[in-house]
């Protein structure tokens, strides 16, 4: 999301760009930080802190912890995992997200009309006897009574600069948004950068994992079963926001938003099955949102840490040490990520057998603070791992696509998140994937259908299984891609890598996101031409 802002603040005709969130997610990018301050001057990206109340979540570590006792409770069914989220976060938290907020309705009429309609509301500005604007609750359905036509914009409750918004850009996982957007009619674009939700009787994707899902008759028998459980995600929603006279969502919403939103999919080509789903006109694939400025501006920021003599976090000297390497392998397990005792001890055993055995490489590893402590414990049996010129141990924040700009950096070990996985593949790095929840069980699998990576586990339970994964299938798995150019070897994941790579800069990434997002703005979310049989010249507000 801030890729993408950043980006749509280039174009002059956008004055205003603000993005809602709660304050502990400024922690996720440094320019969200930067924008909060208003530090720059010339920024058109405003920072709207989200009120607490009503939250169940409102810093990191309640966040880290309900997912870690979630992953403990429901480790045999991560579907039962995501549903318990929505109730305690997701939904809760998009509540609170859509109270912010208010429609701006312009009630017209024709030349001919006598008489204006007049309501108990608050009246913003009246321009003239065809126009009447009134301000209403973005879940106040009574307004749309005996009009016959409206066009609605949206602004934030308390914004100082009164900025009335002409569309919205709505993460995946807010679905009562996207409902409200399509019931609406208010130009609407959805990101996805993992799963692609949609009615799941056109194609249930959180369950379904595997290529053969879709491709194998016998597995196909388990669709209705797929379609049963997915419907249950959208009832925690329906539960938590559709009730009451104004609910926030509604059936009817959830399904206009598969076809009424514009949805633009990180992924590009490189690790999205080929189904309807990414075949619908209004669904575009794009890559990562990553763009050459940010990059540099994160190589920037990583050759001034390596030059701070007085950092204790591993950044003194980590530019030059990357650049004298031949190869190496870079661990990042993600903020969220936890990691307990006999898994970190698995991961440094494993990191203590790579660099004893292949001479060529060199290994990387980033640990969250949370980890790090977790490590410190045993430290004293890794002393000659720390020791080890060829080892290097980073703590907290790294900056990722900086790391992953160099090429000797050829391995991505990764907990499998989705942002992380693309922008990966968008460097052309192959992928070992330690999936830890949600949607990273899917993703895993999807190295092995698409021939980029390889997991060392595709599913939950074997998460803490020895026998399926320890620090000798590790290296074996470190070996397996480094040496896959090798004549005899049956899959070359260094050639597929490299393909992935194409299709993901070839996609036109954050620029193309802006280009779509301006284009739906412009048609004012007009997306008739998508369905068959329709054309852009049918659109019914053609005549507004």
């Amino acid at each position: 999301m801030t890729e993408l802002a950043d980006s749509l603040q280039e174009n002059p005709l956008n004055t205003n760009i603000t993005i809602v969130l709660q304050k502990w997610g400024l922690n996720a990018d440094y320019r969200l930080q930067r924008w909060y301050e208003n530090k720059d001057n010339n920024s058109k990206v405003h920072i709207v802190i989200l009120k607490d109340e009503g939250l169940l979540i409102t810093n990191r570590t309640q966040f880290n912890t309900v997912m870690e006792d979630l992953n403990t409770k429901y480790i045999e069914d991560e579907m039962t995992a995501t549903l318990k989220l929505g109730e305690l976060y997701l939904a809760p938290y998009e509540k609170a997200v859509l109270s912010s907020l208010e429609f701006i309705v312009e009630e017209l009429y024709s030349e001919e009309e006598e008489e204006l309609v007049s309501y108990n509301k608050n009246t913003v500005t009246t321009n003239s006897r065809s126009r009447l604007d009134v301000v209403v609750p973005v879940n106040d359905r009574s307004y749309a009574k005996g009009i016959n036509k409206t066009k609605r914009r949206i602004r934030i409750k308390g914004d100082p600069s009164n900025t009335i918004y002409d569309s919205v850009v709505i993460d995946f996982s807010m679905i009562a948004s996207a409902s409200i957007a399509a019931e609406n009619d208010m130009p609407c674009i959805r990101l996805f950068n993992a799963v692609m939700f949609h009615n799941p009787f056109h194609y249930p994707k959180l369950l379904m994992k595997r290529l053969e899902d879709f491709t194998n008759f016998f597995k196909r028998l388990w669709l209705p079963y797929y379609v049963f459980r997915e419907i249950q995600y959208g009832l925690v929603y329906l539960n938590t926001l559709g009730k009451g006279d104004s609910p926030y969502i509604t059936p009817k919403g959830i399904i206009d938003s598969d076809y009424k939103c514009a949805r633009i999919q990180t992924s590009s080509f490189a690790m999205e099955y080929g189904s309807s789903s990414t075949q619908q006109l209004n669904t575009f694939l794009v890559g990562p949102f990553i763009n050459s400025k940010s990059v540099e501006e994160e190589i920037e920021q990583l050759i001034e840490w390596s030059k701070d003599e007085n950092r204790k976090d591993g950044f003194y000297g980590l530019y030059d040490w990357i650049k004298s390497q031949k190869s190496v392998t870079l661990i990042i397990l993600g903020s969220t990520t936890i990691l307990d005792d006999k898994t970190m001890k698995k991961i440094m055993d494993g990191m203590e057998l790579t660099i004893k055995e292949m001479k060529d490489m060199s290994v990387l590893v980033s640990l969250s603070d949370r980890n790090i402590k977790t490590f410190n414990l045993m430290k004293n049996n890794y002393i000659s791992l720390i020791e080890n010129e060829r080892f290097k141990l980073l703590e907290g924040f790294v900056p990722q696509k900086a790391l992953m700009s160099f090429e000797n950096i050829e391995i991505f070990i990764s907990h499998c998140g989705g942002n992380s996985i693309y922008e990966a593949l968008y460097f052309g790095k192959m992928v070992i994937g330690m999936p830890y929840a949600l949607d990273h069980f899917k993703i895993a699998t999807s190295l092995i259908d698409f021939q980029v990576g390889i997991p060392l586990y595709t599913e939950i339970l074997d998460k803490n299984n020895d026998k399926v994964w320890n620090a000798t299938s590790i290296v074996e798995a470190i070996k397996t891609l480094a040496y896959s150019d090798r004549k005899g070897s049956p899959i070359n994941y260094k050639k597929r890598a490299k393909r992935a790579k194409t299709l993901m800069t070839s996609a036109g990434g954050v620029k193309r996101a802006t280009q779509i997002i301006e284009m739906i703005s412009d048609i004012e979310g007009d997306l008739s031409w998508t369905e068959v049989g329709q054309h852009l010249s049918c659109a019914e507000n053609d005549d507004i």
